[in-house]
């Protein structure tokens, strides 16, 4: 969108231009110096310089300005703007629900893990943006799953889906240091989610921007949590399963995880800090957690009701799971440190982890890892179903934290996975910043009062001409 100049900051009118006899030029003057100075706008507004948006591209872009909002009006907004995109969010979101769920499932879900959730493991200004999210969804009453309709509880049930219980087979991988052909570290992720084409259908990227940050959830229409997720400051997180096949339980402090995500997103900049923040909360499922920032790439491997430790590629693992990749990391849906319950029993982490330490044979004489060499890794097929690419992968990407660029694939709805999967790019996610509109704003002055000086040199030259004709005549 192009700024454009206010009252108090648009230029001085210029002066009228004479002709070559001193007279004031006449009416048809003014309206050809009128004229010329509107058909040069449109070449000073395309002069002018302006902010990159993300691209639409695979996936629609949901931006929600929270500046002199409440939470609920933040909240509310990304509702209308998510209606307006998607017209029949409720209804796919019911029928995804109904393929996830029994009725009996979901109704004790709702009273065994997510109504403690919803009122003691969420903050405040959060529940407000569902609670606002709701008022532009206008959901109903009742709770019965593939009804066409969405209700409250159903609506909370699909915030909390990674807490009430979501089997994925996700993967990651993380360069950096001398390793890394850019010399900051890059991340990549690869989501893999059961879905029908209603979810598929809802694939969306929220962005959250204010003057003082940003932060860009990928996942899904109307989620409000973060499964993917990364600030303007460089911090990306994203959620893995790691489960330990324990019956559920409610752990004292109990927290959602997407919810303090985005609550890490939103507060921090830095792995520590935000591993910090994630280890102080009790979950009811066991999860890895891939940390990117400016510096490095990490995994915080926490396991349910536990604080969880921090992983980095000089970590030890169990035998088993063995890495020696010096400045890369990667991770699979279970946990390989040492002091890590040990849950590898899936032969598919097997396979993926091995295959990953193949790929990852990056050294600082070369080749280094760049973004051609993180989208191969997560692209790869090899072996089938057992794929780091895989037929239940919805979304790969890769991050680069010092730009907050954002290479995304994301599965379409009308069909398979492609034969040659594309990445989209998605352009830097921070603000603008006071002084830089400012600059912009200069830039489109200078560009109008340019265009007036050209408009009254070209009047100029149009009177001139009319002086030197021959009178006409009687």
């Amino acid at each position: 969108m192009n700024p454009t100049p206010n009252a108090a900051g648009a230029p001085p009118p210029a002066r009228l231009p004479t002709n070559p006899r001193g007279a004031p030029p006449s009416g048809a003057a003014r309206r050809w110096l009128l004229r010329g100075a509107l058909g040069l706008l449109p070449w000073a507004a395309a002069a002018a310089p302006v902010p990159e948006p993300l691209p639409t591209g695979l996936l629609q872009v949901l931006e929600v300005r929270t500046d002199g909002r409440s939470p609920g009006q933040a909240g509310a907004a990304l509702g209308r703007l998510a209606k307006l995109r998607f017209p029949d969010l409720e209804q796919r979101w019911d029928r995804y629900l109904s393929g996830f769920a029994s009725q009996a499932q979901f109704d004790r879900w709702r009273d065994e893990r997510v109504a403690p959730l919803r009122t003691g493991g969420i903050d405040p200004n959060h529940r407000a943006l569902v609670d606002g999210l709701a008022t532009a969804l206008a959901p109903v009453d009742q709770d019965r799953l593939g009804d066409g309709l969405l209700s409250v509880n159903e609506l909370w049930m699909i915030q909390l889906i990674p807490d009430v219980g979501r089997a994925s087979n996700c993967s990651g991988f993380g360069v950096y240091g001398r390793q890394s052909a850019t010399g900051g570290p890059l991340v990549a992720r690869n989501l893999d989610w059961p879905a029908d084409d209603a979810l598929l259908g809802l694939q969306a990227i929220t962005r959250w921007v204010s003057d003082s940050g940003s932060v860009v959830s990928i996942g899904f229409a109307g989620l409000v949590g973060v499964v993917t997720g990364f600030n303007d400051r460089g911090l990306f997180l994203a959620h893995l399963d790691s489960p330990l096949h324990q019956p559920y339980r409610e752990y004292p402090r109990q927290r959602a995880i997407g919810f303090d995500l985005l609550r890490a997103l939103e507060t921090r900049g830095q792995i520590l800090a935000a591993a910090d923040l994630l280890r102080r909360s009790r979950y009811g499922f066991s999860h890895n957690i891939l940390m990117a920032d400016r510096t490095q790439v990490q995994v915080l491997e926490q396991p349910a009701g536990l604080p969880g430790s921090l992983r980095n590629a000089q970590s030890a693992n169990r035998a088993e799971m063995a890495w020696g990749r010096a400045e890369q990391i990667a991770v699979v849906n279970c946990f390989v440190l040492r002091a890590s319950p040990s849950n590898c029993w899936n032969m598919k982490d097997h396979y993926r982890w091995m295959r990953l330490r193949e790929l990852a044979r990056f050294t600082p004489a070369g080749p280094r890892a760049g973004l051609p060499e993180l989208r191969a890794i997560m692209l790869d097929r090899a072996n089938g179903g057992d794929a780091i690419f895989n037929r239940e992968t919805l979304q790969s990407m890769v991050f680069d934290p010092a730009t907050t660029d954002l290479y995304l694939y994301a599965r379409a709805a009308d069909g398979g996975q492609p034969a040659e999967p594309a990445m989209y790019r998605y352009a830097a996610a921070g603000p603008e910043s006071a002084v830089r509109r400012a600059l912009r704003l200069v830039d489109v002055l200078w560009v109008l009062v340019a265009a007036a000086v050209a408009a009254t040199l070209w009047v100029r030259w149009r009177l001139g001409r009319g002086s030197q004709r021959p009178p006409k005549r009687a």
